[in-house]
């Protein structure tokens, strides 16, 4: 209970008031739909888990963006026009990830909502389409995200692009021919699990066994027995943040041997602190360069300074910085030089009309016809001994 009134007085939300308030507001009309004029303020939404299990990171997804818009502002704002950003708690979760859209659809009046986590994006993406209001998905990688609304932009990379890479990676340049997969039972690992197995059995590969988890599960064992009986060389584990080292650690411990793969949820000081020895070596796919290249450094530093402590999911919050800090200035910039206002859809169409922006921290954008986007794909490594994340190859 204590960490739910700290997120609620730290991040400005009251449940009970902004229930009220949804009553009061009589479920206006769409925010999506205002006029061409100026606003006084350009505000956007953003959905994150402020509470729950997912609470850590969602906390430094919502910091991150604060910070990005406090460094726009900084800059004299869109024109001389500041940015608001008003943040809500979905507890990584689809039904209060729903709840905290409309609470700022019809409350707070803004027609873009910055989210992640795949269930709230796919929940919350109808009722985006209803309330012409622009959802920009910034975190999750499920693949069914795309063309899951029609006002849905993925400006983080889906899974059937890293994920078909690694498979394809693993059977023809590490060799491994018998390959398993353990996922959690979410559309983010399911999807996940699935572009895996295809793209490593036509790589020439073969998948011996196919095993999965509940979201919050601590054991392990009986999915690890399985595993080890079945042989394989290769366990790809498209799990959760706080899941994932648990996995690794418990199916070392069981005596398993062959090399683990995973995507972005791997590089955290869980996997390092929890996992410990089990998971080095272990290789994961990144949507974000090296934490030590210019861009990627400047942002690591400035959160340190800015929070005064090192931050979780880096190649996450690579993403809501070149979001927050360029590509939703610009092409609401855009959108006012072309005389088409600030609306969910006239920022959709900015954004796919420009197509390509130059975000520092996680490289170059290129936005597809689809809403999705083209980036570069990296391998990288746990490395124990040193407790970093190093650089193993590029994908393509």
């Amino acid at each position: 209970m204590r960490s739910v009134r700290e997120a609620r007085r730290k991040w400005g939300y009251v449940v009970g008031a902004g229930l009220l308030a949804l009553c009061a507001a009589g479920w206006a009309a769409p925010a999506g739909a205002q006029s061409a004029a100026t606003p006084e303020e350009y505000k956007i939404g953003f959905t994150t888990p402020l509470t729950g299990t997912n609470a850590p990171f969602g906390r430094a997804f919502a910091e991150t963006a604060r910070m990005a818009t406090d460094d726009v502002n900084a800059r004299g704002g869109v024109d001389g026009v500041k940015i608001r950003l008003i943040v809500e708690d979905t507890a990584a979760d689809p039904k209060q990830g729903i709840a905290a859209f409309q609470k700022l659809v019809s409350v707070d009046r803004v027609p873009v909502v910055s989210s992640a986590w795949s269930t709230v994006i796919m929940a919350t993406a109808p009722v985006a389409d209803r309330e012409k209001v622009l959802l920009i998905n910034h975190g999750a990688n499920a693949p069914s995200i795309r063309g899951a609304g029609k006002l849905l932009i993925s400006f983080f990379p889906l899974a059937d692009l890293d994920i078909k890479h690694l498979a394809r990676y693993a059977a023809t340049k590490l060799g491994k021919k018998r390959g398993a997969v353990m996922y959690v039972n979410n559309d983010t690992g399911r999807l996940n699990a699935k572009v895996f197995q295809e793209n490593f059995e036509a790589a020439g590969g073969k998948i011996v066994a196919v095993e999965s988890h509940e979201a919050d599960a601590i054991e392990f064992g009986a999915q690890a027995a399985k595993m080890r009986a079945a042989q394989p060389d290769i366990i790809h584990i498209p799990s959760l943040v706080q899941e994932a080292p648990r996995i690794v650690k418990q199916f070392r411990e069981m005596g398993i041997k062959a090399q683990f793969t995973s995507y972005s949820v791997a590089e955290s000081k869980e996997m390092l602190s929890v996992a410990g020895e089990a998971a080095d070596g272990l290789l994961y796919t990144s949507l974000a360069p090296p934490a030590d290249q210019p861009g990627p450094k400047a942002l690591i530093d400035r959160y340190k300074a800015t929070y005064q402590k090192d931050p979780v999911a880096t190649a996450y919050l690579m993403y809501v910085w070149d979001l927050h800090n360029t590509v939703l200035p610009e092409a609401i910039r855009y959108a006012k030089k072309q005389g088409w206002g600030y609306s969910g859809e006239a920022i959709r169409r900015a954004m796919l009309t420009q197509k390509t922006y130059d975000t520092k921290a996680s490289g170059k954008t290129v936005f597809e016809d689809d809403g999705t986007v083209n980036k570069v794909v990296y391998l990288k490594r746990v490395n124990v001994k040193e407790k970093k994340f190093e650089y193993a190859a590029t994908l393509d």
